[in-house]
Order: structure tokens, then C-alpha cells, then sequence
């Protein structure tokens, strides 16, 4: 994969600007803040990893894992989408899975979420979504682009309850 980089468009709004060195698109953050006390931690590499996965996979689908320890997402892991209709549905590579948590019982990073695009959709877990969440405690990642091309991305928890929504900061990683 080419090289990635997410930086801050301004102090005081939630852009960030994801250059690698073919493109510069403009990418809105939502719910995102530098302040102490969110719900999750997501280091720029991952979401940059995360944005160029939605990108590129658009139209259907894309999807991955969110590798790291608690509630700090170090690394985003794209993943085959293996659904039947990956235009419309997302289904994570069995293997992927099985391998991410035969690395994390070894020591490696544990299994803190997964995340997918809609790309003709919300960045809000649809109704596919909540009814085929396994109500884990898993975060969710979700990818959606706006009207003006920038790609939103919302967190949520996959409690008992259904999805709950997450605020989250990026950090550099």
C-alpha cells in the first residue's frame, strides 16, 4: 500500500486532509476530539488505513478488522469482503478473522473491532447491520462518503442493547 497521512486541516473543525502521494481528499472526522475522556482511541495510521480501504473498494463494500489493546485502535486491517452481494453487505474473510485471533492468543494485538463502508449509504449501522450483529461489545467502524466526496466516519458499540455510539480521538501512530 502507498504510503498514508492524515493531518488536521484546521484547529477548530473536525477535516483532516488524507494525502498519499497520487491524491489529497478532503476527509470529515465526526465525533472525533483531542480531548482526554473518549470512548476510543484511533491512531491516524488506522483511519488513514480505514479511508483508503472504503475508497478503494467503493463500490461495493469494504471491511477489516481494528487491531490493537482496550479501547486503542492501532492498526486497521482491510480484509476480503466474502458477502454474496458486496455491493450491499459486508462479511469479513473467515481466515482473516481466525488468523487475527490465533496472532492475538500468541501476543499480538487482540481483536478490538471491525469496521466497513456504505458507499451509497450512512456512516450509521443500517438495519442489516443491527440485525446481524452478534451483540459482542466489539467496536464497529463505519465508513460513508459525503455529498462533497469527504469520507465520514462514526464508532460504535456492539452492546446487548444494540449500537451505541462512540466518541473517539485521533492520535498519531
Amino acid at each position: 500500500m502507498e504510503y498514508i497521512q492524515i493531518r488536521k486541516f484546521s484547529s477548530s473543525s473536525s477535516f483532516f486532509i488524507l494525502r498519499r502521494r497520487s491524491e489529497t481528499r478532503l476527509v470529515r472526522i465526526t465525533r472525533c476530539s483531542h480531548s482526554l475522556g473518549m470512548d476510543l482511541e484511533i491512531t491516524d495510521h488506522a483511519l488513514a488505513t480505514l479511508i483508503h480501504c472504503a475508497a478503494t473498494c467503493a463500490p461495493n463494500e469494504g471491511c477489516g478488522l481494528m487491531l490493537g489493546w482496550g479501547r486503542k485502535v492501532g492498526t486497521a486491517l482491510p480484509t476480503k469482503n466474502v458477502a454474496a452481494d458486496p455491493a450491499c453487505h459486508f462479511e469479513i474473510d473467515p481466515l482473516a478473522l481466525i488468523a487475527a485471533h490465533k496472532a492475538a492468543r500468541h501476543g499480538g494485538p487482540e481483536i478490538v473491532g471491525f469496521f466497513h463502508s456504505h458507499p451509497n449509504g450512512l456512516a450509521r449501522p443500517s438495519a442489516t447491520d443491527a440485525a446481524l450483529a452478534a451483540r459482542d461489545g466489539k467496536v464497529w467502524a463505519i465508513a460513508a462518503p459525503d455529498r462533497d466526496g469527504a469520507w465520514a466516519i462514526t464508532c460504535w458499540h456492539d452492546g446487548p442493547d444494540g449500537f451505541e455510539e462512540l466518541s473517539y480521538a485521533v492520535i498519531a501512530g
